[in-house]
């Protein structure tokens, strides 16, 4: 699946929380098991977990992405980029900043 067609499946929908690493190494698996345990709390935020290579493409181009990086990037329901960090990011510290933005604010209002 293109990774362009995926993100237009997503938006408005749901943010997306994309690991990107060259191999599946000690760094992604880390940082996979370390939202693998958080389940709640993905769904209260619509988040979605994808995994790709740093290889692709279309990623690259429409988020600035080195060869080099390995991390992660948050990409909001708009589809914008909120985050972009190399491993290891904290689970708490994504939570953290989706809870500040407006939109889920108001998500949690009307819940």
């Amino acid at each position: 699946m293109a990774f362009s067609q995926s993100l237009a499946d997503y938006q408005w929908k749901n943010r997306i929380l994309v690991l990107v690493a060259k191999t599946e190494n000690s760094s992604l698996l880390a940082q996979r098991k370390s939202f693998s345990t958080l389940k709640k709390e993905l769904v209260e935020r619509d988040l979605v977990l994808l995994e790709l290579s740093s290889d692709k493409k279309e990623l690259k181009e429409r988020f600035d992405i080195s060869e080099r990086f390995e991390g992660v990037l948050l990409i909001g329901k708009d589809g914008g980029l909120k985050l972009k960090k190399q491993f290891f990011v904290d689970p708490k510290d994504v939570f953290a900043l989706i809870d500040s933005m407006p939109m889920r604010r108001a998500e949690m209002r009307k819940n």
